[in-house]
């Protein structure tokens, strides 16, 4: 299935670019570069702070895939997963009476759009989450497709925005919020019956993904500083917004090409975990 997989998501990248560079195209258009260049600011600051949230998020997919061979549901792995993101995650939102006043001043955020962030966080972190649950059980053509339909809905939202002369910085923050809402819940309705609850939480699975996940909380951070989210900071406190979101429109030709590679990635990890889990299976039985 790996081709076929790896094709169809090529496709639906192709048309979640097409759908992400029509939203750039509308808010640049009519609120100019600097409200777009907000936009990625408020981006930019939930990434930074995601960090602490999603460190675990690769085990999900690590043991999901694994569980999903071997037993044909991921409820083990998804709830262990769980119990470590939303502790996480509640933690870093009860804490933003703190952080938020420093990461503001960093990325010159506007006093209006400051609680965004936080609900930007909880929102984008929830749907990784539910993305890792259905690539653990191999459905990339889905998430490819959700991905393309959360696109849509986004360029779709900020158009209607722009008929009736509504559109503006926190509006066009919505428009790329309440989508990832929408297909969360849809992803959850795919994912029921691999994530039964009842019986589903071990101490040993946890441990074993809590092993895995703490060693890549140094990766996590010095993989924030590679990213287009930390050149945000720079730009912000040595140029201006404005030129953010102009460089922020440049990065996504860039951020197009380099996903191919990264989505082969995928695939291949998808592959090798499924194959040591038939081989492990076929040992077993002999």
């Amino acid at each position: 299935n790996a081709p076929k997989n790896y094709m169809s998501v090529v496709a639906t990248h192709g048309a979640t670019a097409f759908f992400s560079f029509g939203s750039v195209w509308l808010i640049t258009r009519h609120l100019g570069s600097e409200s777009y260049g907000a936009v990625v600011a408020v981006v930019a600051a939930s990434q930074l702070i995601q960090i602490f949230v999603n460190w675990s998020s690769t085990a999900l997919i690590r043991f999901g895939i694994e569980e999903f061979v071997e037993t044909g549901c991921i409820a083990k792995t998804f709830w262990s997963r769980t119990t470590i993101f939303i502790p996480n995650l509640m933690i870093a939102l009860f804490l933003s009476y703190w952080w938020i006043g420093p990461v503001s001043h960093w990325f010159k955020l506007q006093p209006d759009i400051l609680w965004l962030v936080v609900v930007h966080i909880a929102i984008t972190s929830l749907w990784l989450h539910i993305q890792g649950g259905l690539q653990s059980i191999k459905m990339l053509r889905l998430q490819g497709f959700l991905l393309v339909i959360e696109r849509c809905l986004t360029f779709a939202s900020l158009l209607l925005l722009v008929y009736f002369r509504q559109l503006s910085t926190s509006m066009a923050l919505w428009c790329y919020i309440l989508p990832a809402v929408l297909l969360t819940c849809v992803g959850i309705f795919y994912l029921r019956g691999v994530i039964e609850f009842r019986g589903a939480f071990t101490f040993e699975h946890f441990r074993r993904i809590w092993i895995f996940s703490l060693p890549l909380i140094p990766y996590a951070i010095v993989s924030y500083l590679s990213t287009s989210q930390l050149d945000a900071l720079f730009i912000t406190n040595y140029l201006s917004i404005k030129d953010l979101g102009v460089y922020a429109v440049a990065g996504q030709i860039n951020g197009l090409l380099l996903q191919l590679p990264i989505l082969a990635n995928t695939m291949i990890l998808s592959l090798f975990v499924s194959l040591r889990s038939d081989g492990d299976a076929t040992a077993v039985r002999r």
